[in-house]
């Protein structure tokens, strides 16, 4: 939940009134630090490469839940988002996933961090829980944020122009969209009546195609 997408969603959710919000944190204090005092949610202490830590942490969730599943790009990233995945559906309580995943065009390359993102795609078509795959185009924080992804480059070379910034999408017209959006689309997902569809994938853009 302290991630670009998870912080902003965890947000809308505790602040909604007809549902109880559960976070499981690698790190709570700096979740706690970050939420509201008032703010009505539990957090959970969970290490998503332990499976015991988990099953603890939703031994205490005792309800039908929904699962919003996203893990910020790294070597463990599968690992602890089939983790997180085989969890939930062991506890037979799980009523719906809604997966953060990665615009489509990266997935095509099959390679890098993408690659993991495409394993928890196959294992949630696998699981058969009802699920949602999020698509986002890439978020307008990795341009706007001086000291994260490209934009840390691109200040970088803004500062000494000898620097040259490379990106694979460079040179593409791409409609970004605001992680916040992304955050919002989520939670009506999580929120809505389940649907007859068993899995469905959402390609989210920005209003318009700007480039680097």
């Amino acid at each position: 939940p302290n991630g670009k997408v998870g912080f902003p969603l965890f947000k809308q959710l505790v602040q909604t009134e007809d549902v109880r919000v559960v976070a499981l944190a690698r790190d709570a204090e700096k979740l706690r630090r970050r939420v509201d005092s008032g703010a009505d949610a539990e957090i959970l202490v969970s290490d998503y490469c332990d499976r015991r830590s988990l099953d603890a942490a939703f031994a205490k969730i005792d309800e039908p839940f929904r699962l919003f599943l996203a893990c910020g790009n790294s070597p463990s990233q599968e690992e602890a988002e089939i983790n997180l995945l085989d969890a939930a559906a062991a506890t037979g309580q799980c009523e719906f996933v809604c997966k953060l995943s990665t615009l489509t065009a990266a997935l095509e390359m099959k390679a890098g961090p993408y690659a993991a993102h495409l394993a928890v795609e196959s294992a949630l078509a696998k699981s058969q829980l009802p699920h949602r795959i999020l698509r986002p185009n890439m978020f307008l924080q990795m341009l706007a944020t001086p000291l994260v992804g490209i934009g840390d480059c691109l200040a970088s070379a803004a500062d000494a122009p000898e620097i040259t910034c490379f990106h694979p999408f460079a040179d593409a017209s791409i409609s970004m969209v605001d992680a916040e959006d992304v955050a919002q689309v989520a939670a009506a997902l999580l929120r809505q009546p389940l649907s007859g569809s068993r899995a469905e994938t959402f390609e989210l853009t920005g209003p318009s195609a700007v480039s680097y």
